[in-house]
């Protein structure tokens, strides 16, 4: 929790999979193999013994794993 809290901003850094990454191995996990967009976390996240939870409990520190979406307001 101390590396999500550190890495947390108040607005989007457009950065997902670079945060979830921190906050894992600031947690000790070894993350080699991960995908490299935060959306497709899922499959690789059960692959090293996460468990999806029903989403009317969600605890501190969970994880949730959005389908990818562009951002409106930049230029792609």
């Amino acid at each position: 929790m101390s590396t999500l809290n550190a890495n947390a901003g108040t607005t989007s850094k457009w950065a997902c999979a670079k945060y979830v990454r921190l906050a894992l191995e600031g947690g000790g996990m070894n993350t080699n193999g991960r995908p490299n967009s935060a959306c497709d976390y899922g499959p690789f996240l059960i692959s090293k013994g996460f468990n999806v939870v029903n989403t009317d409990n969600y605890k501190s520190g969970d994880i949730a794993v959005f389908d990818a979406f562009k951002n409106p307001t930049f230029n792609y």
